[in-house]
């Protein structure tokens, strides 16, 4: 007993002498380190945790962040049982479809649309059936049966945007990405593809209407073409306009005037079928009226323009305004008579995006508005950003509102907040890149959220529409975009928070590559990193044949270098994203499934892996990548839509989910949307083993210590790799140390 005490007692003084000489003197090194190559700079190990020492748990549902919420994109009144009703759909997974009494101003029903997606437009047949555009299908909801049935799809047409009923109740449907149009006839329930309207390129059809024997179509290259539906004759009429972008609204009225509306330009025109030619008017400002009613009342059409309601003469084309005025679009918009003193004779129903329906009367002026009595539904969920006060910040797809979810509590606050792409945290703030129309947000976290903060700092401009790419650092806080709807050259936006007068001090610095987008940034030793896809805004046809990285000066607010991605196996890659600067100081990104690492001074790869070889950059139009180094140096790299957790070092993988959005929270665990259902938040607990205890005891001491003291200058293998503690492939006096400190309780 007494040997084995005295034993003991050596071996701790032993470890004792030897920590205290490592870490007073640790420029001394063994004869057996002194013949080992020393780590190039910038190449030390990214991680001392390896991935067997990390344990995940399984995923677990918390809550779905955004909901309680309304969102909906149009509606259509009609009659049911005798009653004026609206239908519209609030969106969710699943849409639900809802019937609102408009007389009694209550909800009759609501129906699941199970398996449905993003729906876009209603339209009522003669026969009362209504029909929805839900992703790529088509629905119909009986008011006799009460019920709702997919009844129409078509192959590669992942989206029917819009559709249009003729006298027979055939339905005519917009669709993308092919640009075509369909027709659905009921009584045989078949199918009639007339073809693109755009025979190249990606080209959505996205607003259709229907008179006396054609469709009128608008497209997202900014045509207008009729479509004569017994021969199939296609004219385009809308190339004299000279516009860009979309032609987002199209509605016939009278059978006689086709209302356009273009996107870019916010400008409406209107085509008159009797004189066949567009007549010598535009209006500007004008807001969105999705649909307009399908007939004059007293010689006027009524649409909104420059937040007021407007009308259009037919007669003698005189535009004016109406004495009534509303913010923002129709979302569907039919003529209805309804028993209220307010509303003598017939007014305009129409909706907005949270739900509340809205009357307008042209007799006596009024506009009325009735509160949202729709069911809330969650909405889905578009990216995860971690606040400056430890909550997960959480936006919404096509959303009003966003989440600031509380880990400790598991809740969720909710804040009025647009689609956006990028969050940034600085300082108690928060800086929210929105989609569509490139705005950019300030949230002061300081102060409570209400009609004024969140703020709108700046439109972007520059044919900017979606930011999703963002950085910060020498004081400023930057933003990568892609360009609007068909047209090609991203940007990087720059601004400084601190500067009072940052909403009209901001920077764009468009085409830094040129005809690509920048979908991802990052900050390091005052430089700007940056990566690009060679797809453009929504319908644009891309030039470039491989997407870049480059270098940006924010002091000279210059390009130093651009260069390709050159790994084996790798050509040509559409996209390039998911910056991040490692613990190892390497640039790290991921493009086709690949992960990779370059030195941030050469540009050069230093590394690279095949993480998801089913990844070939073509499943999402700018890219699917985030990666995440935990605080612990493993890597979480998200590529195509599935997430991994990874060695750095070692390359080895543990898939986890699949996703499109995730973060690590303050905690250290994994919180992410599932793919299966976007509109939830789940987490994924990880415990960590410490990488010090290197004899496995369950705790570090001076056993460790000695033990990693004995084998300096040992050549690693599987056996003594543990003791590689900072895993740059030597047991030296750096490994010591990193025990002792630890086992010293530092």
């Amino acid at each position: 007993m007494f040997i084995r005490k005295l034993r003991q007692t050596m071996a701790s003084l032993l470890s004792s002498v030897m920590v205290a000489t490592l870490l007073a003197v640790p420029s001394v090194t063994s004869a057996e380190e002194a013949l080992q190559p020393q780590a190039a700079p910038g190449k030390k190990a990214v991680s001392n945790v390896s991935l067997d020492q990390v344990k995940f748990g399984d995923p677990e549902y918390l809550t779905a962040p955004i909901s309680g919420v309304v969102g909906l994109f149009d509606g259509e009144a009609g009659k049911e049982d005798g009653h004026n009703v609206m239908y519209t759909t609030v969106k969710g997974i699943p849409p639900m479809l809802n019937v609102v009494d408009l007389d009694d101003y209550k909800v009759l029903r609501t129906i699941p649309m199970e398996g449905g997606g993003e729906v876009w437009n209603h339209a009522i047949a003669p026969d009362g059936t209504v029909y929805i555009t839900s992703s790529g299908q088509l629905w119909a909801y009986s008011p006799v049966t009460k019920t709702a049935e997919k009844v129409f799809t078509y192959a590669g047409e992942s989206t029917f945007w819009c559709l249009a009923i003729d006298e027979d109740g055939k339905v005519y449907i917009g669709t993308g990405p092919g640009g075509k149009i369909l027709k659905y006839d009921p009584a045989t329930k078949t199918g009639y593809d007339y073809g693109r309207l755009v025979e190249s390129g990606q080209v959505y059809v996205r607003a259709i209407d229907y008179s006396n024997g054609y469709v009128y179509a608008g497209t997202s290259n900014s045509r207008v073409y009729r479509l004569n539906v017994k021969t199939g004759e296609k004219v385009e009429l809308a190339s004299s306009l000279n516009e860009k972008g979309y032609c987002y609204d199209l509605n016939i009225v009278d059978d006689r005037f086709v209302v356009v509306r273009f996107d870019t330009s916010q400008k409406r025109y209107i085509y008159d079928i009797q004189q066949g030619k567009w007549l010598d008017l535009v209006i500007e400002k004008s807001s969105s009226g999705l649909q307009l009613p399908r007939e004059s009342y007293n010689g006027k059409i009524y649409f909104p323009a420059d937040k007021k309601i407007k009308t259009f003469d037919v007669n003698t084309f005189a535009v004016e305004d109406s004495g009534m005025e509303y913010e923002t679009a129709f979302r569907g918009a039919n003529w209805v008579e309804v028993d209220d003193p307010d509303l003598p004779g017939k007014s305009i129903v129409t909706m907005n995006f949270q739900g509340i329906i809205v009357f307008f009367n042209p007799e006596t002026k009024t506009v009325k508005r009735y509160p949202n009595i729709l069911p809330p539904s969650a909405t889905i969920t578009n990216k995860l950003e971690n606040g400056p006060d430890g909550k997960i910040y959480v936006t919404g797809m096509q959303a009003s509102k966003a989440a600031a979810y509380d880990i400790a509590t598991n809740t969720s606050t909710l804040f009025p907040m647009g689609q956006a792409g990028a969050v940034v945290p600085y300082g108690n703030k928060l800086y929210f890149g929105v989609y569509p129309g490139g705005d950019v947000w300030e949230y002061d976290l300081s102060l409570p959220a209400d009609s004024t903060n969140p703020k709108k700092m700046f439109i972007v401009g520059n044919e900017q529409d979606r930011i999703g790419a963002k950085a910060i650092g020498g004081g400023k806080i930057y933003f990568g975009s892609i360009a609007t709807y068909g047209a090609l050259g991203g940007a990087i936006i720059s601004f400084d928070p601190d500067d009072p007068n940052a909403g009209s001090n901001f920077e764009v610095f468009r085409n830094v590559v040129q005809d690509q987008s920048v979908i991802s940034l990052v900050y390091h030793d005052g430089l700007l990193y940056g990566s690009t896809s060679i797809n453009g805004g929504v319908a644009s046809d891309p030039v470039a044949e491989e997407a870049k990285l480059f270098v940006w000066d924010p002091v000279t607010k210059q390009k130093l270098r651009e260069v390709s991605l050159e790994l084996p196996g790798l050509t040509n890659p559409p996209a390039i994203g998911g910056l991040t600067i490692g613990p190892d100081g390497l640039l790290w990104g991921g493009a086709n499934g690949y992960v990779f690492a370059m030195n941030p001074h050469s540009m050069k790869v230093v590394k690279s892996f095949n993480l998801n070889p089913a990844d070939n950059g073509t499943g999402f139009r700018w890219g699917n990548f985030q990666l995440q180094f935990s605080k612990d140096g493993i890597l979480f790299a998200n590529l195509g839509r599935k997430l991994y957790a990874v060695d750095p070092v070692t390359f080895e993988s543990k898939y986890l989910c699949d996703t499109e959005a995730f973060t690590l929270a303050v905690d250290g665990n994994l919180y992410y949307s599932p793919s299966y259902n976007r509109t939830l938040m789940n987490r994924i607990t990880i415990q960590v083993t410490i990488p010090e205890d290197v004899d496995g005891s369950g705790k570090v001491d001076a056993a460790d210590v000695a033990l990693v003291a004995r084998s300096i200058g040992k050549p690693v293998t599987d056996s003594n790799r543990s003791l590689d503690v900072n895993r740059d492939n030597r047991i030296n006096s750096q490994d010591v140390q990193l025990v002792a400190k630890k086992n010293s309780g530092s």
